[in-house]
């Protein structure tokens, strides 16, 4: 298992647009993917469990990744969030 954090650097906080875009890279990945924040862990393929979560700007988000290519999929990820969270 890979862990990181992200720190919600968009004013708009977590809401439809990366949500999207987090969830469509987790259904593309043969392992899982979970996202923890403020005490709840969803699983990042679950949309509405995602936009749950009401991450602000400033927020830190902790994210799981287990399954095959841990290491290069958590960077690949990570990269994705840079770009648009």
């Amino acid at each position: 298992m890979v862990e990181f954090t992200h720190v919600v650097q968009g004013r708009a906080g977590l809401h439809a647009r990366p949500v999207a875009e987090i969830c469509s890279f987790a259904g593309s990945y043969d392992g899982k993917i979970t996202l923890a924040f403020s005490g709840q862990t969803v699983s990042t393929t679950d949309v509405m469990g995602v936009m749950g979560l009401g991450a602000r700007q400033g927020d830190e988000l902790r994210f799981s990744v287990e399954g095959p290519d841990e290491q290069s999929t958590a960077d690949r990820l990570r990269a994705k969030l840079e770009s648009c969270l």
